[in-house]
């Protein structure tokens, strides 16, 4: 399978995944949109430091770097909303 295919395919899982858990958590949309918001930061600063150092199997470090960034963008933004300074900000 075609390298690039494979990292895609990762991705797309962890949004899926990331998705129908976010389904049971409130608010749905705004947490998928900061995980992928996470998860591209995240994906970017890795390949821009592997330029700089490099690195053995750079498509499995993106493929773990994806799915955590997308997950703590995510979860993040669900107990950022649930505290209390949240309830304060965001309504």
């Amino acid at each position: 399978m075609n390298q690039l295919a494979m990292l895609g395919m990762n991705w797309a899982i962890a949004i899926l995944a990331g998705s129908g858990l976010a389904y049971f958590l409130k608010p749905f949309k705004e947490s998928v949109i900061s995980g992928i918001i996470s998860m591209v930061i995240s994906l970017v600063i890795t390949t821009g430091i592997a330029q700089l150092i490099p690195t053995g199997n750079l498509n499995w470090a993106l493929i773990a770097v994806g799915y955590v960034g997308f997950f703590s963008g995510m979860i993040s933004y669900v107990n950022g909303v649930k505290s209390e300074r949240g309830k304060k900000l965001w309504g």
